[in-house]
């Protein structure tokens, strides 16, 4: 009877404890009494129930960021559209509109590549493709697809750049410099 305290019924609590985390339930702390063993095996199931929870609000917190950054260029395009095909608009007018939704399915576009790149490092899958490149003619074309952008926020480009060859991603290259033009682009006076 004694083993029974001792020894079965904290392995019980143990079984029920994995049983609960299984299913997802992290509601309740992990308490486990008994030998020191058992113990601390129900310290290192607790310590799992807090990362499990830590896990969770960051999943959380990027499906609400991701939810924004879709939702901002999908509602420009909707209003765009809707302007279109109000056909009110004076030529120079729907020009300017339709760059606007050019410019928002890109980056709904960009968006969706990088959910991709997210998911493909999650599952260790992301592979590169080595190639050899020019890193200035890279950046150059990179500041070229965001002219468009830049002059309508009223922001040059100043560059100096200069051959620099690197065995490389090309796509994560540009990844790389398009995210940094952007920030800058965001963040410009």
């Amino acid at each position: 009877a004694l083993a029974h305290l001792y020894v079965v019924r904290p392995m019980r609590r143990v079984g029920l404890a994995i049983d609960q985390l299984g299913r997802g339930d992290v509601e309740n702390p992990v308490i486990v009494r008994g030998p020191a063993d058992l113990r601390r095996l129900g310290g290192r199931l607790e310590w799992l129930r807090q990362r499990l929870i830590d896990e969770e609000s960051a999943r959380n917190r990027l499906l609400q960021h991701v939810s924004h950054e879709l939702k901002t260029p999908l509602t420009a395009v909707r209003e765009g559209a809707q302007l279109l095909a109000e056909g009110a608009l004076a030529p120079d007018d729907e020009r300017r509109v339709l760059e606007i939704v050019r410019s928002n399915t890109d980056k709904l576009a960009k968006r969706i590549s990088d959910l991709l790149l997210l998911s493909e490092l999650a599952r260790g899958e992301m592979r590169l493709t080595r190639e050899p490149l020019d890193l200035a003619e890279l950046a150059s074309e990179v500041l070229a697809q965001h002219a468009l952008v830049a002059r309508a926020g009223d922001v040059a480009f100043e560059s100096d750049l200069h051959a620099a060859g690197v065995m490389g991603d090309r796509h994560r290259l540009v990844t790389v410099v398009d995210n940094l033009v952007t920030n800058a682009l965001k963040v410009s006076p």
